[in-house]
């Protein structure tokens, strides 16, 4: 899904889910079928407030695809 938003993932998407580090805390949120499934929670807090980033984990809905291929 190289080059496209996320809101494209999410609706060619069984599951989405957002984990996001930010200002001392961690965050995470997730989509299912291109809906939301879940409200943001706060999960708790982040080794030291300088640790940051957001990561996306994605699958791939099959009856948008012909083959759904996992790779790290």
């Amino acid at each position: 899904m190289h080059g496209v938003g996320v809101s494209v993932v999410n609706a060619l998407s069984k599951h989405l889910e957002v984990n996001i580090k930010r200002n001392g805390f961690k965050y995470n949120m997730s989509f299912a079928d291109g809906f939301k499934a879940t409200e943001l929670k706060k999960q708790g807090k982040t080794s030291k407030v300088s640790d940051t980033g957001t990561s996306i984990k994605f699958l791939p809905d099959g009856k948008y695809f012909d083959t759904v291929k996992f790779s790290v």
